[in-house]
């Protein structure tokens, strides 16, 4: 990472200060470089998040957008390996058809970013309030209510962050400590009423309080979940009747169909941004919400338990759409069976980005689900996502010889993946992988740490007929083992620890020859169901701290 107060955009005339990073870097080093260096980086909410990756070609929201806007906002200049082998500058100066598409159209679509580079802010104080309570049936709704009626004021004071029925965490970088205590008056009084716990502080920065709560917070890593999401506009909080009808869906959801909500504050609704500068949907420059919410199932459930939960998802995502017309849903966190999902991501935008994609990878060797220019669900690598069955006969198309050439080329760096559990059997796929007892226990200690998970292998344990989540703590459950079925959540059986631009110029070339499946990595933060395609070629790009290459066509 480099860090450069005068930043000038390649073919540029204006500075801006600025970071420049590789696609591995992960917001937890940003952040600390940040500090370091005097400055604030708005962005993810994780620390195992990519900065460079997903996040920001997606849209990439965080807790200060609502001031300082969306990641695709505040990205600068890009360096991408396009499927033609090209090493290219993407600014708004150079390729800006490109730059255009990469703020929003989403990632693993129209290349392989290595770097970029992020605009950032002085250091700054932060107000934070922490509220939380025991949530019941009887007091859910309630605070709800009180959410949703001081939505629009909030949003108008600076206010981001995340909210649930059982309280939120918020941050504000434009009031002082009394005007924030203030605001958040009606919250406090409700969960003191319920013995909650509140905590309005003023902290000296980003990272202090990144570092009190989020770091120190327990995360829950690797559950399988199927996600839904709506961007909920400010009209819709200036009418009793619209704010009454957000409680009621809220209401439905967690009494009646319990199902985990999340909102995330966090749309650039302060954010004096240029109009048509990004491609995300227009929609995030109109809402003051991101209304996640999520279903979940056990280790042993039935495919027919799981596909419930997708239902049901699509079923609440359905009465959001009723009561949001026009408005739209965050790429990166959308329901898997977004109908019309090209005027949801993107709006009337998505044209220009199909043939902007058409433009740069004219043979299609990018493709992931509903992404811009995708290959539809008829191909059989997604029949997972509508069926939920395994598709154990999708073979990557390659020989061995084959496989063995691309290993040699890239002098051991590409690698079988195995789980990350595997020391604790003896088999793993009918090959002997010899059971460590000491790393196995290892395993079952740090297995609840996303840092740990995050970093060996992206992985699953999911069967046709039964999801676990390859806990360690279930090393009996032998049947999980019998044979990987790459389906959805999968990894890729084989994967390239990427470090250099070249690494990336080869694998495009293999898949041209072979017709073999990339499925692009900047971290390994991923919800199971966003893992990559069955029998895909990982490129995994978490060694990208920072890299810098000439441009050659392969």
């Amino acid at each position: 990472m480099t860090y450069s107060p005068y930043f000038v955009p390649e073919s540029g005339n204006v500075s801006y200060p600025a970071i420049t990073l590789g696609a591995g870097v992960p917001f937890e080093d940003l952040y600390k470089f940040a500090d370091v260096n005097n400055v604030t980086v708005a962005g993810g909410y994780h620390q195992t998040i990519a900065a460079s990756g997903g996040w920001v070609m997606g849209g990439g929201h965080s807790i200060l957008s609502p001031v300082f806007g969306l990641g695709v906002d505040r990205v600068l200049q890009f360096r991408i390996v396009t499927p033609d082998g090209r090493i290219r500058v993407v600014n708004e100066f150079q390729n800006p058809d490109l730059f255009w598409a990469l703020r929003g159209g989403g990632g693993g679509t129209f290349g392989v970013v290595l770097e970029s580079t992020m605009l950032v802010e002085p250091k700054m104080k932060l107000q934070v309030a922490s509220i939380h309570f025991t949530q019941t049936r009887q007091n859910a709704g309630s605070f709800l209510e009180i959410l949703v009626e001081k939505a629009l004021k909030w949003s108008q004071e600076g206010w981001g962050g995340h909210m649930s029925p059982s309280g939120l965490i918020n941050v504000n970088p434009l009031l002082t400590l009394e005007q924030a205590k203030r605001s958040m008056q009606p919250a406090v009084d409700f969960a003191l009423s319920q013995n909650g716990t509140v905590v309005i502080e003023e902290l000296p920065s980003w990272q202090a309080f990144f570092l009190k709560y989020v770091l120190a917070a327990e995360a829950a890593v690797g559950i399988p979940a199927i996600l839904g999401s709506r961007l909920i506009p400010a009209q819709n909080f200036a009418s009793d009747d619209g704010k009454a009808s957000l409680v009621k869906i809220f209401t439905t959801m967690f009494n009646e169909f319990n199902i985990s909500i999340n909102t995330v504050v966090g749309t650039p609704f302060l954010f004096n941004s240029t109009e048509g500068a990004t491609s995300v949907t227009p929609a995030w420059r109109k809402s003051i919400w991101h209304m996640g919410f999520h279903g979940v199932w056990t280790y042993n459930a039935t495919v027919e338990d799981i596909r419930s939960q997708y239902e049901l998802v699509s079923h609440i995502n359905q009465m959001l759409r009723d009561i949001t017309p026009g408005s739209g849903a965050y790429f990166n966190e959308g329901d898997v069976h977004e109908p019309d999902h090209e005027q949801s991501f993107w709006g009337d935008n998505y044209p220009a980005l199909l043939e902007i994609k058409r433009k740069y990878d004219p043979y299609r060797l990018l493709d992931c689900w509903q992404c811009v220019g995708w290959k539809g669900p008829e191909d059989e690598r997604y029949a997972c996502y509508l069926y939920l069955v395994a598709f154990a006969s999708t073979q990557v198309h390659a020989t061995s010889e084959q496989w063995t050439a691309l290993g040699r080329d890239l002098d051991g760096r590409l690698h079988t993946a195995l789980p990350l559990s595997s020391p604790c059997f003896s088999t793993v796929n009918g090959a002997d992988v010899g059971r460590n007892e000491t790393e196995c226990a290892m395993i079952r200690q740090e297995y609840t740490s996303p840092l740990f998970r995050s970093f060996p292998h992206w992985e699953t344990c999911q069967r046709s007929s039964q999801k676990c989540l390859l806990d360690s703590m279930q090393p009996n459950n032998s049947a999980a083992w019998e044979g990987m079925d790459y389906e959805q959540g999968s990894v890729s059986p084989r994967y390239i620890d990427v470090q250099s631009a070249e690494d990336v110029q080869i694998a495009f070339r293999f898949a041209q020859e072979t017709g073999v499946i990339l499925s692009i990595k900047a971290s390994g933060h991923d919800y199971k169901g966003r893992s990559g395609a069955p029998g895909s070629l990982g490129l995994w790009a978490r060694l990208l701290s920072y890299h810098r290459m000439a441009s050659f066509h392969c």
